[in-house]
């Protein structure tokens, strides 16, 4: 044994240990600026420990919110500690997908030696380039989800082998992305329900004393999750009852994808340059859905069935058993993809590179572990080193990438707005104004920057009321106009230019991405795109729209064209009625 061996692990351990730290101080310094979902996600962590404390999860657009609030839960310690910054979020969520990746590679180590810890740590920093450093950082839940799914494909397999305390590390990751995004609940039930069952079948052989050690883990596991989900059950038997919703949601009729679409979307993932390598994903102009061109050969599925052939005749039990839960998973994947409703948006459609990375993953492995038996020790030890090798290079990429992030839809419209408007409040809101009631327009740029001007506003320390319908920015603010001094009403673009154009209009705050005469040759360019957008989807249509919208960016010089406006109206004092836009 190579005595220096420890010695070298422990410095590349110290080494990678500063390199995070560094870029976890980066991302904290960042100076962002949240808007939309990620708005709202910072005011329901802001509720974490006090009366408001969330017992659901994020909003969703269908109308109801996801299952569990484990993702402000454990946002919120960690944020507090940071100083209550928006930046934080970016900490959390990059420490979450660090802790996912390290977590898994440690897991395959146990199971698969060095050799395999190396393929899997390349596959995985393969996997976050494709992401990309703003992803990454992004502690949205269809995002800060991804990672931790290979970490639980990965503990179902560790516990499936004989690992029983790697069921416990399954539970809480499964938990974690359910409760966070339902749209995991068909990958995670189908895939632990497969390696139960393996494991199930390995203990009925198992001598007394083994079967006790593995029903001590159950039943701590088990304990564990359900503390876990006591704050859902507590809102679905006292509370909305928002699992009743998504039941209800679940089980009606609606217009969805469909399985051969749903196939499509996870089968691209399964080819040779697939979208999860490249970060490259074809979105339609027309509907914003993700776009498959063609009907795709799921090569790595194919690979993967190979393996597991060979895996087999050579009585590979471990290797067959990760070839069947990841194959499980993929057909479970195409069932999840079959029921989403409406257009397939790109977040709702991005736990399939997960699959894809670990399809290939679990490819790879099943069919070197053929090629290795009949190879030397010296040849399989330059294979392992050249993984790791490119693990660490990948790595240094993908840490460069998240060191530039600006954070999350940093220098879209929405945020740069934002913060113009939210700098220009502090600066002109009387100090009679407290508190305020903020409202919107019913439009959809309104409503995202408003969710981040009430997050700008707590933080200039102002109290912040909206409009009773607005439950989803937490109950202590949905309280309607009672008691506010003022009113903000946030209105975009159209809106924005009418409203900030009546006779008497009290602008307090006003931002245009756009200086005026490239405002008028993109209005008038935008008209022509939305002529060519609402004709019907033909080829020569489409090329028409791209067309159109080449000139709309030409035109910007790549910039979003957003217009925000905040009127102030002072209200009687006390207020007790007013309407209020649905923010």
């Amino acid at each position: 044994m190579d005595r220096s061996s420890p010695r070298r692990t422990h410095l590349a351990a110290a080494a990678g240990a500063v390199a995070l730290v560094t870029v976890l101080a980066r991302v904290l310094s960042v100076s962002w600026v949240p808007v939309g979902d990620l708005a709202t996600i910072e005011m329901r962590v802001r509720d974490v420990g006090t009366s408001a404390t969330p017992l659901v999860g994020p909003y969703s657009r269908y109308g109801w919110d996801h299952p569990g609030p484990l993702l402000f839960w454990l946002l919120a310690g960690p944020y507090r500690l940071l100083g209550s910054r928006s930046s934080a979020l970016m900490v959390v969520a990059l420490l979450v997908a660090v802790a996912s990746a390290l977590g898994a590679i440690a897991l395959l180590r146990r199971r698969g030696g060095a050799g395999l810890a190396a393929l899997g740590g390349l596959v995985i920093v393969l996997l976050a380039r494709g992401l990309g450093g703003d992803v990454l950082v992004d502690a949205w839940n269809p995002y800060v989800t991804l990672l931790p799914l290979v970490l639980f494909v990965v503990a179902c397999w560790s516990f499936a082998s004989g690992d029983r305390w790697s069921l416990s590390v399954a539970g809480v990751v499964a938990t974690f992305c359910v409760q966070s995004h339902v749209g995991y609940g068909p990958v995670v039930a189908t895939v632990a329900t497969l390696a139960l069952t393996f494991a199930g079948l390995d203990l009925r052989r198992a001598p007394p004393d083994e079967r006790r050690a593995w029903l001590r883990v159950v039943a701590i596991t088990a304990g564990v999750c359900g503390v876990l989900w006591l704050a859902p059950a507590a809102d679905q038997l006292w509370g909305d009852g928002n699992l009743g919703d998504l039941v209800e949601f679940a089980t009606d009729e609606r217009d969805t994808v469909g399985l051969a679409d749903g196939y499509d979307l996870v089968a691209v993932q399964l080819g040779v340059d697939p979208p999860w390598l490249t970060g490259d994903e074809d979105v339609s102009l027309f509907t914003g859905g993700v776009v498959v061109t063609g009907t795709p050969v799921p090569v790595a599925f194919v690979a993967l069935a190979i393996g597991g052939g060979l895996a087999l005749r050579r009585r590979d039990v471990a290797t067959w058993r990760l070839v069947a839960l990841v194959a499980a998973a993929d057909v479970a994947g195409v069932v999840a993809m079959s029921r989403v409703v409406g257009e397939p948006l790109e977040y709702l459609v991005r736990s399939t590179w997960v699959l894809g990375a670990v399809t290939w993953l679990a490819a790879v492995w099943a069919l070197w572990r053929s090629v290795a038996a009949h190879t030397s020790r010296a040849v399989r030890d330059v294979v392992a080193i050249g993984c790791a090798l490119a693990c660490v290079a990948v790595t240094a990429v993908v840490a460069l990438d998240v060191w530039g992030s600006g954070g999350p839809a940093s220098g879209t419209g929405h945020a740069v707005a934002l913060e113009a408007v939210a700098a220009q409040i502090e600066e002109r809101l009387p100090e009679s104004c407290d508190p305020l009631l903020v409202t919107s327009e019913p439009s959809f740029n309104a409503a995202i920057v408003t969710a981040g001007l009430v997050v700008q506003l707590e933080h200039q320390g102002e109290r912040v009321h909206v409009p009773t319908s607005v439950s989803t920015f937490g109950d202590r603010r949905a309280t309607g106009a009672a008691g506010a001094t003022c009113e903000l009403h946030v209105a975009s673009d159209a809106a924005a230019d009418r409203l900030a154009t009546a006779p008497g209009a009290n602008v307090l705050a006003e931002h245009d991405t756009l200086e005026p005469d490239v405002r008028r040759a993109f209005e008038t360019a935008r008209a022509r795109f939305l002529t060519a957008v609402e004709q019907p989807p033909t080829e020569a249509n489409r090329r028409i729209a791209t067309e159109r919208f080449a000139e709309l960016r030409r035109i910007t010089g790549g910039r979003d064209a957003t217009h925000v406006a905040v009127l102030l109206v002072e209200l009687e004092a006390p207020a007790t009625t007013r309407a209020g836009g649905t923010g």
